[in-house]
């Protein structure tokens, strides 16, 4: 019986390997995106198997751009292979290595190799085809470097197919993991036979979500064996260290993945704002900075960043609103505050304003964008707690930052007008960050100012 299953092992593996190696059969097939339209200059998609080279060679394709890695035996074969098929129909081959786990670069030379294949796309006189293995991910990289040089690639088209258990439970649990249901993807990474080196990587993320800080650095650290897996690992350990405020560890680590990958996107973040928490707020800057040029759409660097600036103006000049003392705040609003008659006032569309108002800042706190989230409070709103505006705000984007996700819901919206620019908002408040919900009633004293409704004060009671 053992020898029929080690037989069986065997049989399967075999099998495997040689779905990986072969991408004409059906099951790659499947998968894999379309051959781009033959009439554009820059054709994009999958491992191409020999009647897809003879056709690129009777539609006029000059190159071969592969991005295969090496270092990986299944695709080592195959560019050897295509290599000979290349030469065979006499089209030169060029290799740029690239890899990706979980949507992360791998490799201390993906962004250089994704460059270089780019500037042979733009440097070629004659069509061109560029392939990944399903034509899917790292293509789309090097696309996105084509468009920067206003270079159009034929677009390739995406196929659902056929993957093995392994990888459609990978997919299930990534999916889960971006929604936010960490529990839910655990249970299907739990439930996985053997983890491959991804799925290893994704389960720290999870545990780290579900605040399991200790058990996250100890699934990060093994992937130590993995040597892909050193620059994830280290992010992964450094974002442990921000969540345990021990920032100096932090600043560290994110310093030395950008010595070796000084476009890690990640590293750049996690160092701005471990740098902002110790108060570098020019050193955070710059940083910020890096990352939102390798990523516009950073709304967590672009935010810190636009405060650190308006923060640096203000401490130029002294004015800032944000500075004064509670005492000073509840001075200057005493008359508008005797002017609050108690009676409540009907008005559907200023109902559906401030509904949208309040949902807004909701958005913005799930968000982590801190522009919105501050605009979202009028200058004359009082902290609790006897807290200055200044000390308020650097304590909510301690706590806003801290936390990897965060997702804000608001049900049974009740609103209660005093006047005609004043009102009350109550409401039940599920706060789901990286440890379970917490749900709370809070009610926001809200006034009109300028046509927006903005918030006076927050009181929360469980």
């Amino acid at each position: 019986m053992l020898l029929k299953l080690i037989t069986w092992s065997i049989l399967a593996s075999l099998l495997s390997y040689l779905v990986l190696i072969t991408p004409e059969n059906p099951i790659i097939r499947a998968f894999r995106g379309e051959i781009s339209d033959v009439d554009t200059n820059v054709i994009i998609g999958p491992y191409p198997g020999l009647s897809d080279i003879e056709k690129l060679k009777k539609n006029g394709v000059i190159k071969i751009i592969s991005l295969l890695d090496p270092t990986l035996p299944y695709e080592n074969t195959l560019i050897d292979k295509e290599r000979q098929l290349a030469k065979s129909e006499q089209i030169e081959f060029l290799n740029f290595p690239m890899i990706s786990i979980l949507g992360h670069k791998m490799g201390v030379n993906y962004d250089k190799n994704a460059a270089l294949a780019a500037d042979a796309i733009a440097s070629a006189k004659g069509k061109v085809y560029v392939h990944c293995y399903l034509g899917i991910h790292r293509v789309k990289v090097v696309n996105k470097l084509l468009e920067e040089k206003k270079i159009k690639a034929g677009r390739y088209m995406f196929k659902e197919g056929e993957r093995n258990q392994s990888a459609l439970e990978l997919d299930k649990a990534e999916q889960l993991y971006n929604q936010g249901y960490y529990d839910e993807s655990r249970n299907v990474l739990d439930s996985m036979l053997n983890q491959p080196p991804a799925a290893k990587l994704l389960y720290a993320w999870v545990v780290y979500h579900q605040g399991k800080i200790d058990e996250a650095r100890k699934r990060f650290s093994s992937l130590a064996e993995f040597t892909k897996y050193s620059t994830e690992m280290n992010v992964g350990l450094g974002y442990c260290d921000l969540q345990g405020n021990k920032l100096t560890n932090a600043v560290q680590i994110f310093s030395s993945i950008i010595k070796i990958q000084p476009k890690n996107e990640s590293a750049l973040t996690g160092l701005g704002i471990a740098l902002y928490r110790q108060g570098e707020l020019k050193n955070a800057a710059i940083h910020f900075e890096n990352a939102l040029l390798i990523n516009p759409e950073n709304t967590e660097a672009a935010s810190i960043l636009k405060h650190i600036k308006s923060a640096q103006i203000d401490a130029g000049n002294k004015t800032s609103i944000a500075s004064r003392e509670p005492n000073a705040i509840a001075s200057s609003n005493n008359s508008s505050a005797l002017k609050i008659s108690g009676s409540i006032i009907s008005s559907v569309k200023n109902y559906k304003v401030l509904t949208i108002s309040v949902n807004n800042w909701a958005q913005a706190w799930s968000s982590k964008n801190l522009d919105q989230y501050f605009a979202s409070y009028s200058a004359d709103f009082i902290p609790a707690k006897g807290q200055s505006r200044k000390a308020w705000e650097q304590q909510r984007i301690n706590r806003i930052t801290k936390v990897f996700r965060i997702s804000v819901e608001l049900s049974d919206i009740k609103v209660k007008y005093l006047d005609d620019s004043h009102a009350n908002v109550t409401f039940k408040q599920s706060y789901h960050g990286d440890h379970n919900p917490i749900i709370t009633i809070k009610t926001l004293i809200m006034k009109e100012v300028g046509g927006k409704w903005l918030i006076e004060q927050e009181i929360a009671s469980n």
